[in-house]
């Protein structure tokens, strides 16, 4: 079994490439009946049209590229590479395919299965998200591990791993309507759920661009932010209001102190409260 540090020198050095047999390898022919799907398969999408299209070929000229299998411990094989032809060649009517046989572990065949579907553009956004999180918590990998497995940059797996934070609805939803990636990384900067929802089904009525998507979700945080401001200027205005009304009461007081009455104020600070007495006689003082 290949450690993580090792991958790189299996795999080439400079990122991994989809697979192909090598000169040299035998080919065999298998019962299909004998080939159990991959369990690292990232791909959860297969295009019903785009596979009758390709079962039609294999009926026409057979699977022109072999699949590639690992062998079961309990018989038959397991696949690693070449779903898709295994599914039209099924719908074909197929009994048997061309199969290389490879002794692989389980990092190995993953890491095939992911590569393959990648270099062969078989995946959407959300599936290679998912393909990639498989990877790092199956087998323990960072993301700068498999970003150089995968011949890429860190950040471009840190922020295909963040589409993730989406909920399964919401990409279920971006995924049907054909909207973009960029589309979906606008949606990120919502903080719940429910507002995701709300503006993608926004987006979709109105057919959206990126751009238009982006300054919808803006002006949704600018209007969430504008009440809480308007809140606190009406704290601070009624805080205003209140000291002006102090004020006016003080100058009343001693208007009347300047008149000859021995009016007092006195004001009382509280947590809630401010609390102001006010002291007049109530018959005029005799000199």
């Amino acid at each position: 079994m290949l450690k993580p540090s090792q991958w790189l020198s299996w795999v080439g050095g400079g990122g991994a490439r989809a697979w192909t047999p090598a000169t040299g390898e035998p080919v065999r022919r298998v019962p299909v009946a004998r080939i159990l799907p991959s369990p690292f398969q990232p791909r959860r999408r297969f295009d019903r049209d785009s596979l009758a299209e390709l079962a039609e070929s294999i009926r026409q000229v057979g699977v022109l590229q072999p699949l590639l299998v690992r062998p079961r411990p309990e018989g038959g094989y397991e696949l690693v590479a070449g779903e898709r032809r295994l599914r039209a060649a099924e719908m074909a009517g197929l009994t048997e395919v061309p199969v290389v046989v490879r002794n692989l572990d389980d990092r190995e065949a993953a890491l095939i299965a992911l590569v393959e579907n990648l270099q062969r553009e078989d995946l959407d956004f959300f599936e290679e998200a998912a393909a990639y999180q498989e990877m790092l918590s199956r087998f323990g990998l960072t993301q700068e591990q498999l970003a150089a497995l995968l011949g890429k940059q860190q950040s471009t797996v840190a922020n295909k791993l963040r589409l993730l934070r989406l909920p399964p609805t919401v990409r279920e939803r971006i995924v049907a309507a054909g909207l973009s990636e960029r589309h979906a990384r606008a949606l990120l900067r919502l903080e719940s759920a429910e507002e995701q929802a709300m503006v993608l089904e926004e987006v979709i009525a109105r057919n959206l661009s990126v751009r238009e998507t982006e300054e919808l979700v803006t002006a949704r945080l600018e209007g969430e932010r504008r009440p809480a401001r308007r809140r606190r200027l009406s704290g601070l205005r009624a805080i205003k209001d209140v000291r002006i009304l102090i004020n006016t009461v003080r100058e009343g007081v001693n208007t009347l102190r300047r008149a000859g009455l021995p009016a007092s104020l006195e004001q009382v600070d509280g947590d809630e409260w401010i609390e102001v007495r006010i002291r007049i006689p109530k018959r005029p003082i005799s000199r």
